[in-house]
């Protein structure tokens, strides 16, 4: 059996890293990887991305992160143009919460989580009735 993840660079130089954060993460669920750049591969030394380049998509990066995290995300249909951005800990409690309007068809946010303890959170996007949840890893 082959794994569905790749072990190589892709023709965007872009790998999917393990996040190996010395919690158990089941390799075989997708929520366990995140995006790396050139000169990453899984098992080793992961690289920053600068930027990542969005594809319509929600993006969150950097992940695992130990100060702030980015997040790019499809603002051309939100009719109000209200985002809903909020990190719950894995209790549910909402650690983070901020509304961010724009008219921008593509938003980029960067978030502050320094304040928080290391462990697994969640990222939650609203906008109108879209909703959309990322993990993410503090260290």
């Amino acid at each position: 059996q082959t794994t569905p993840w790749p072990t190589s660079p892709s023709v965007e130089d872009y790998t999917l890293e393990y996040a190996d954060s010395g919690y158990y993460i089941n390799p075989n669920l997708p929520t366990s990887w995140f995006s790396g750049c050139l000169g990453g591969s899984p098992g080793r030394t992961f690289t920053p991305c600068d930027e990542i380049p969005f594809n319509g998509t929600t993006v969150l990066y950097p992940n695992p992160t130990n100060s702030s995290i980015n997040v790019v995300f499809d603002n051309a249909n939100n009719s109000t143009g209200k985002t809903i951005l909020q990190v719950f800990d894995t209790r549910g409690r909402v650690v983070y919460d901020l509304t961010a309007t724009s008219s921008n068809p593509v938003v980029e946010v960067q978030i502050d989580v320094t304040q928080l303890g290391n462990g697994m959170y969640y990222l939650r996007i609203t906008q109108a009735e879209i909703i959309d949840q990322l993990p993410f890893v503090k260290f």
